[in-house]
Protein backbone atom coordinates (compact mmCIF):
# COMPACT_ATOMS: atom_id res chain seq x y z
CA UNK A 1 0.00 0.00 0.00
CA UNK A 2 1.17 3.32 -0.39
CA UNK A 3 2.63 5.66 2.70
CA UNK A 4 3.54 8.67 0.64
CA UNK A 5 7.36 8.12 1.77
CA UNK A 6 6.13 7.08 5.18
CA UNK A 7 6.56 4.43 7.53
CA UNK A 8 3.63 2.14 7.02
CA UNK A 9 2.57 2.62 11.03
CA UNK A 10 3.05 6.27 10.98
CA UNK A 11 0.86 6.84 7.81
CA UNK A 12 -1.80 4.58 9.59
CA UNK A 13 -1.61 6.61 12.85
CA UNK A 14 -1.55 9.89 10.72
CA UNK A 15 -4.74 8.84 9.08
CA UNK A 16 -6.33 8.04 12.61
CA UNK A 17 -5.54 11.40 13.72
CA UNK A 18 -6.42 13.11 10.68
CA UNK A 19 -10.15 12.08 11.38
CA UNK A 20 -9.96 12.65 14.95
CA UNK A 21 -8.59 16.20 13.73
CA UNK A 22 -11.16 16.35 10.85
CA UNK A 23 -13.85 15.44 13.68
CA UNK A 24 -12.55 18.25 15.82
CA UNK A 25 -11.96 20.82 13.18
CA UNK A 26 -15.56 20.77 11.47
CA UNK A 27 -15.15 24.55 11.79
CA UNK A 28 -12.18 25.16 11.45
CA UNK A 29 -10.41 27.03 7.89
CA UNK A 30 -9.48 24.41 5.47
CA UNK A 31 -5.88 22.88 5.86
CA UNK A 32 -4.29 25.23 8.49
CA UNK A 33 -6.74 24.52 10.73
CA UNK A 34 -6.61 20.97 10.01
CA UNK A 35 -2.22 21.04 10.60
CA UNK A 36 -3.19 23.37 13.50
CA UNK A 37 -4.56 20.22 14.90
CA UNK A 38 -2.42 17.46 14.06
CA UNK A 39 0.97 19.12 15.13
CA UNK A 40 1.14 18.27 18.87
CA UNK A 41 -0.62 14.78 18.21
CA UNK A 42 2.97 14.41 15.31
CA UNK A 43 4.94 16.08 17.62
CA UNK A 44 8.22 13.87 15.51
CA UNK A 45 7.12 15.42 12.57
CA UNK A 46 7.27 19.11 11.45
CA UNK A 47 4.53 21.65 9.97
CA UNK A 48 6.15 21.56 6.46
CA UNK A 49 6.42 17.55 6.73
CA UNK A 50 2.88 17.18 7.88
CA UNK A 51 1.54 19.90 4.60
CA UNK A 52 3.53 17.71 2.08
CA UNK A 53 2.11 14.25 3.24
CA UNK A 54 -1.19 15.95 3.43
CA UNK A 55 -1.15 17.06 -0.17
CA UNK A 56 0.12 13.73 -1.15
CA UNK A 57 -2.82 11.99 0.71
CA UNK A 58 -5.53 14.41 -0.77
CA UNK A 59 -3.91 13.43 -4.20
CA UNK A 60 -3.73 9.66 -3.41
CA UNK A 61 -7.54 10.09 -2.13
CA UNK A 62 -9.13 12.12 -5.54
CA UNK A 63 -7.00 8.90 -7.61
CA UNK A 64 -8.44 6.18 -5.51
CA UNK A 65 -12.17 8.20 -6.60
CA UNK A 66 -11.56 8.46 -10.22
CA UNK A 67 -10.52 4.36 -10.32
CA UNK A 68 -14.10 3.72 -7.86
CA UNK A 69 -15.97 5.88 -10.10
CA UNK A 70 -14.05 4.04 -13.36
CA UNK A 71 -14.74 0.74 -11.79
CA UNK A 72 -18.59 1.34 -11.06
CA UNK A 73 -19.07 2.64 -14.64
CA UNK A 74 -17.52 0.08 -16.15
CA UNK A 75 -19.60 -2.12 -14.22
CA UNK A 76 -22.65 -0.22 -15.23
CA UNK A 77 -21.93 -0.68 -19.04
CA UNK A 78 -21.18 -4.29 -18.80
CA UNK A 79 -24.40 -4.71 -17.23
CA UNK A 80 -26.25 -3.36 -19.66
CA UNK A 81 -24.56 -5.33 -22.18
CA UNK A 82 -25.35 -8.20 -20.72
CA UNK A 83 -29.10 -6.65 -20.64
CA UNK A 84 -29.24 -6.01 -24.37
CA UNK A 85 -27.37 -9.43 -25.28
CA UNK A 86 -30.25 -11.04 -23.22
CA UNK A 87 -33.20 -9.11 -24.98
CA UNK A 88 -31.28 -10.27 -28.81
CA UNK A 89 -31.61 -13.43 -27.69
CA UNK A 90 -35.12 -13.15 -26.46
CA UNK A 91 -35.82 -11.78 -30.02
CA UNK A 92 -34.00 -14.64 -31.88
CA UNK A 93 -35.85 -16.76 -29.36
CA UNK A 94 -39.23 -15.60 -31.19
CA UNK A 95 -38.37 -15.47 -34.58
CA UNK A 96 -36.65 -19.08 -34.13
CA UNK A 97 -41.08 -19.74 -32.78
CA UNK A 98 -42.22 -17.72 -35.64
CA UNK A 99 -39.57 -20.28 -38.12
CA UNK A 100 -41.10 -23.41 -36.50
CA UNK A 101 -44.51 -22.23 -37.13
CA UNK A 102 -44.00 -22.01 -40.61
CA UNK A 103 -42.45 -25.49 -40.68
CA UNK A 104 -45.56 -26.78 -39.09
CA UNK A 105 -47.47 -25.38 -41.82
CA UNK A 106 -45.25 -26.49 -44.62
CA UNK A 107 -45.37 -29.52 -42.93
CA UNK A 108 -49.06 -29.98 -42.44
CA UNK A 109 -49.38 -28.79 -45.99
CA UNK A 110 -46.98 -31.85 -47.79
CA UNK A 111 -48.99 -34.32 -45.64
CA UNK A 112 -52.15 -32.74 -47.48
CA UNK A 113 -50.07 -33.41 -50.41
CA UNK A 114 -49.73 -36.67 -49.36
CA UNK A 115 -53.00 -37.76 -47.99
CA UNK A 116 -54.52 -35.92 -52.19
CA UNK A 117 -51.79 -38.25 -54.10
CA UNK A 118 -53.47 -41.48 -51.28
CA UNK A 119 -56.85 -40.56 -52.24
CA UNK A 120 -55.89 -39.98 -56.09
CA UNK A 121 -53.82 -43.56 -56.24
CA UNK A 122 -57.52 -45.17 -54.41
CA UNK A 123 -59.76 -43.32 -57.12
CA UNK A 124 -57.94 -43.74 -60.02
CA UNK A 125 -60.41 -42.27 -62.17
CA UNK A 126 -59.87 -41.38 -65.91
CA UNK A 127 -56.26 -40.70 -67.08
CA UNK A 128 -56.87 -36.81 -67.78
CA UNK A 129 -57.97 -36.56 -64.29
CA UNK A 130 -55.08 -37.85 -63.11
CA UNK A 131 -52.65 -36.25 -65.25
CA UNK A 132 -54.11 -32.85 -63.78
CA UNK A 133 -54.39 -33.89 -60.14
CA UNK A 134 -50.46 -35.17 -59.95
CA UNK A 135 -49.52 -31.99 -62.27
CA UNK A 136 -51.35 -30.17 -59.16
CA UNK A 137 -50.08 -32.59 -56.88
CA UNK A 138 -46.56 -31.66 -58.39
CA UNK A 139 -47.18 -28.54 -58.16
CA UNK A 140 -47.95 -28.23 -54.56
CA UNK A 141 -44.59 -30.50 -53.81
CA UNK A 142 -42.86 -27.82 -55.56
CA UNK A 143 -44.12 -24.76 -53.96
CA UNK A 144 -43.76 -26.63 -50.37
CA UNK A 145 -39.84 -27.93 -51.08
CA UNK A 146 -39.38 -24.02 -52.18
CA UNK A 147 -41.19 -22.62 -48.63
CA UNK A 148 -39.46 -25.43 -47.36
CA UNK A 149 -36.26 -24.31 -48.82
CA UNK A 150 -36.88 -20.66 -48.10
CA UNK A 151 -37.51 -21.35 -44.33
CA UNK A 152 -34.30 -23.00 -44.14
CA UNK A 153 -32.67 -20.07 -45.81
CA UNK A 154 -34.94 -18.04 -43.48
CA UNK A 155 -33.27 -20.12 -40.33
CA UNK A 156 -29.69 -20.22 -41.55
CA UNK A 157 -29.93 -16.06 -42.25
CA UNK A 158 -31.48 -15.48 -38.89
CA UNK A 159 -28.60 -17.80 -36.87
CA UNK A 160 -25.95 -15.45 -38.95
CA UNK A 161 -27.10 -12.28 -37.85
CA UNK A 162 -27.52 -13.60 -34.63
CA UNK A 163 -24.23 -14.98 -34.67
CA UNK A 164 -22.96 -11.29 -35.91
CA UNK A 165 -24.97 -9.50 -33.18
CA UNK A 166 -23.26 -11.63 -30.27
CA UNK A 167 -20.04 -11.54 -32.09
CA UNK A 168 -20.35 -7.76 -32.42
CA UNK A 169 -21.71 -7.53 -28.69
CA UNK A 170 -18.62 -9.49 -27.06
CA UNK A 171 -16.24 -7.03 -29.27
CA UNK A 172 -17.97 -4.38 -28.10
CA UNK A 173 -17.71 -5.63 -24.74
CA UNK A 174 -13.96 -6.32 -25.06
CA UNK A 175 -13.77 -2.87 -26.80
CA UNK A 176 -14.89 -1.30 -23.49
CA UNK A 177 -13.01 -3.56 -20.89
CA UNK A 178 -9.80 -2.55 -22.92
CA UNK A 179 -10.66 0.76 -22.79
CA UNK A 180 -11.10 1.06 -18.93
CA UNK A 181 -8.02 -1.27 -18.38
CA UNK A 182 -6.02 1.31 -20.53
CA UNK A 183 -7.73 3.97 -18.60
CA UNK A 184 -7.02 2.29 -14.90
CA UNK A 185 -3.64 1.67 -16.25
CA UNK A 186 -2.67 4.87 -17.29
CA UNK A 187 -3.92 6.04 -13.80
CA UNK A 188 -1.63 3.87 -12.34
CA UNK A 189 1.62 5.04 -13.87
CA UNK A 190 0.73 8.53 -13.29
CA UNK A 191 0.03 7.78 -9.55
CA UNK A 192 3.30 5.72 -9.53
CA UNK A 193 5.03 8.97 -11.55
CA UNK A 194 3.61 11.24 -8.83
CA UNK A 195 4.82 8.61 -6.07
CA UNK A 196 8.39 8.32 -7.38
CA UNK A 197 8.97 11.99 -8.21
CA UNK A 198 7.55 12.58 -4.12
CA UNK A 199 10.05 10.21 -3.27
CA UNK A 200 12.97 11.54 -5.12
CA UNK A 201 12.12 14.61 -3.96
CA UNK A 202 11.81 13.62 0.06
CA UNK A 203 15.12 11.27 -0.89
CA UNK A 204 17.37 14.29 -2.03
CA UNK A 205 15.94 16.17 0.82
CA UNK A 206 17.46 12.89 3.45
CA UNK A 207 20.59 12.13 1.26
CA UNK A 208 21.08 16.04 1.49
CA UNK A 209 20.38 16.73 4.96
CA UNK A 210 22.71 12.95 5.77
CA UNK A 211 25.64 14.95 4.03
CA UNK A 212 25.26 18.26 5.79
CA UNK A 213 24.93 15.89 9.24
CA UNK A 214 27.83 14.07 8.28
CA UNK A 215 29.87 16.70 7.43
CA UNK A 216 29.05 18.23 11.22
CA UNK A 217 30.08 14.86 12.44
CA UNK A 218 33.49 15.19 10.99
CA UNK A 219 33.92 18.98 11.61
CA UNK A 220 32.33 17.87 15.53
CA UNK A 221 35.35 14.88 15.33
CA UNK A 222 38.34 16.73 14.37
CA UNK A 223 37.60 19.63 16.93
CA UNK A 224 37.55 16.88 19.50
CA UNK A 225 40.51 15.24 18.35
CA UNK A 226 42.01 18.88 18.24
CA UNK A 227 40.58 19.07 22.06
CA UNK A 228 42.26 15.81 22.70
CA UNK A 229 45.70 16.70 21.22
CA UNK A 230 45.78 19.85 23.21
CA UNK A 231 44.75 18.66 26.33
CA UNK A 232 47.45 15.66 26.06
CA UNK A 233 50.10 18.47 25.32
CA UNK A 234 49.13 20.33 28.47
CA UNK A 235 49.00 17.40 30.30
CA UNK A 236 52.90 16.05 29.06
CA UNK A 237 53.64 19.40 30.27
CA UNK A 238 52.07 19.70 33.64
CA UNK A 239 53.58 15.78 34.08
CA UNK A 240 56.74 17.11 33.06
CA UNK A 241 56.91 19.74 35.32
CA UNK A 242 56.15 18.03 38.06
CA UNK A 243 58.20 15.12 37.25
CA UNK A 244 60.98 17.75 37.54
CA UNK A 245 59.73 18.93 41.15
CA UNK A 246 59.31 15.28 42.27
CA UNK A 247 62.65 13.86 40.55
CA UNK A 248 64.85 11.91 42.99
CA UNK A 249 68.60 12.99 43.87
CA UNK A 250 70.65 10.62 45.44
CA UNK A 251 74.36 10.14 45.94
CA UNK A 252 76.57 7.71 43.74
CA UNK A 253 77.26 5.34 46.99
CA UNK A 254 76.31 1.21 46.16
CA UNK A 255 76.87 0.50 50.08
CA UNK A 256 74.19 3.14 51.03
CA UNK A 257 71.07 -0.11 50.76
CA UNK A 258 73.44 -2.02 53.03
CA UNK A 259 73.61 0.27 55.98
CA UNK A 260 70.03 0.26 57.99
CA UNK A 261 67.66 2.96 57.74
CA UNK A 262 66.70 5.65 60.53
CA UNK A 263 63.61 3.83 61.72
CA UNK A 264 65.72 0.40 62.11
CA UNK A 265 68.01 2.30 63.81
CA UNK A 266 65.75 4.07 66.55
CA UNK A 267 64.69 2.96 69.85
CA UNK A 268 61.92 0.97 70.27
CA UNK A 269 59.15 0.89 72.96
CA UNK A 270 56.64 -1.99 73.58
CA UNK A 271 54.42 0.24 76.11
CA UNK A 272 53.02 2.59 73.33
CA UNK A 273 52.36 0.06 70.58
CA UNK A 274 48.57 0.57 71.66
CA UNK A 275 48.83 4.55 71.32
CA UNK A 276 50.60 3.78 67.83
CA UNK A 277 48.78 1.03 66.36
CA UNK A 278 45.31 1.32 67.74
CA UNK A 279 42.89 -1.75 67.02
CA UNK A 280 39.32 -1.68 65.57
CA UNK A 281 36.89 -4.80 66.05
CA UNK A 282 36.16 -7.58 68.02
CA UNK A 283 38.50 -9.32 70.11
CA UNK A 284 38.33 -12.93 70.86
CA UNK A 285 36.23 -12.29 74.58
CA UNK A 286 34.43 -9.91 72.88
CA UNK A 287 33.23 -12.02 69.86
CA UNK A 288 32.31 -15.40 72.49
CA UNK A 289 30.09 -12.77 74.85
CA UNK A 290 27.43 -12.09 71.28
CA UNK A 291 24.87 -14.13 71.76
CA UNK A 292 24.21 -13.91 68.57
CA UNK A 293 27.31 -15.70 67.20
CA UNK A 294 26.56 -18.20 69.76
CA UNK A 295 23.05 -19.17 68.29
CA UNK A 296 24.62 -19.20 64.86
CA UNK A 297 26.85 -21.52 66.18
CA UNK A 298 24.03 -23.85 67.91
CA UNK A 299 21.72 -23.81 64.62
CA UNK A 300 25.26 -25.03 62.45
CA UNK A 301 25.79 -27.49 65.08
CA UNK A 302 21.66 -28.64 64.72
CA UNK A 303 21.33 -28.48 60.90
CA UNK A 304 19.19 -25.49 60.96
CA UNK A 305 19.25 -24.13 57.54
CA UNK A 306 16.34 -22.70 56.51
CA UNK A 307 17.15 -18.79 56.40
CA UNK A 308 13.49 -17.15 57.74
CA UNK A 309 13.83 -19.54 61.11
CA UNK A 310 18.07 -18.34 61.48
CA UNK A 311 17.06 -14.19 60.59
CA UNK A 312 13.56 -14.95 62.85
CA UNK A 313 16.33 -16.25 65.52
CA UNK A 314 18.99 -13.75 65.22
CA UNK A 315 16.47 -10.80 64.86
CA UNK A 316 15.11 -12.06 68.38
CA UNK A 317 18.69 -12.19 69.67
CA UNK A 318 19.61 -8.74 70.99
CA UNK A 319 23.41 -7.76 70.54
CA UNK A 320 25.74 -8.07 73.69
CA UNK A 321 27.37 -4.31 72.39
CA UNK A 322 27.27 -2.08 69.00
CA UNK A 323 30.52 -2.41 66.89
CA UNK A 324 33.07 -0.61 67.99
CA UNK A 325 33.29 1.04 64.51
CA UNK A 326 29.68 2.80 65.74
CA UNK A 327 30.79 4.06 69.55
CA UNK A 328 31.66 7.24 70.12
CA UNK A 329 35.75 8.07 70.97
CA UNK A 330 35.64 7.91 74.69
CA UNK A 331 33.38 4.74 74.51
CA UNK A 332 35.85 3.48 72.14
CA UNK A 333 38.59 4.14 74.06
CA UNK A 334 36.91 2.78 77.31
CA UNK A 335 35.94 -0.50 75.45
CA UNK A 336 39.77 -0.50 74.53
CA UNK A 337 41.00 0.07 78.38
CA UNK A 338 38.47 -3.43 79.52
CA UNK A 339 40.28 -5.72 76.63
CA UNK A 340 42.93 -6.07 75.04
CA UNK A 341 43.61 -7.68 71.23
Amino acid sequence: AATGGWGVSQHSKYVRLRACALATTAGGKGTAALLDALEPLLPERTRQELANHEDWYTRYRLIQDRQRALAESFAREHKALQTHARKLFESVNQEAAARADLAAAALSQQLECTRLQSKLEGLREGHRLRADVEAELLTRQEAARAAQAALQQAKEKAERDHQKQMIAAFKAEVAAAKAAEDEMNRLLEEEAALLAAEAAEYNAERVAFREDLYEMKLEAREAEAAKQLQAEREREERLAKIRAQVEVNVENDPSRHLRPTQAHAGDYDASVRDDMFPVHGFTTDHLMKDKRFKVQLAMNEAGIKNPEIRNLALQSTAPYRPRPDMLTTPQLQGFRGNSKP
